[in-house]
């Protein structure tokens, strides 16, 4: 069965999950972004540089970017065709989002 969803929502949803997998694996505070492409959201996590290193090599990096594409399915357009998410480490090319702070339970 296909969810229908309002692009906040979705995004809102999105950057729950996200939150939820880094928090408890980061040391240092991170933030949070959502970029909308054509019929593409995509989320960008900005991380201190330590966790940044540590998590692009990990095992958590991959598994983090399925539990995102998942969403695909879950934000249509008005013709019905899924949307896709994307999880992105942060990239200097986003440095113009609006991140948002994301604090970590040490």
């Amino acid at each position: 069965m296909s969810i229908i969803m309002d692009p906040d929502d979705f995004i809102k949803m999105g950057m729950f999950y996200i939150s939820q997998i880094f928090k408890g694996i980061c040391e240092f505070p991170f933030q949070l972004a959502a970029h909308q492409l054509p019929r593409t959201y995509r989320f960008v996590v900005k991380l201190d540089e330590r966790d940044f290193e540590e998590i692009k090599y990990s095992d958590l990096y991959p598994s983090a970017q399925k539990i995102v594409k998942r969403l695909g399915a879950i934000r249509r357009d008005p013709q019905g065709r899924p949307f896709n998410a994307e999880l992105k480490l942060f990239d200097p090319y986003f440095e113009g989002l609006e991140y948002v702070d994301v604090p970590v339970n040490l």
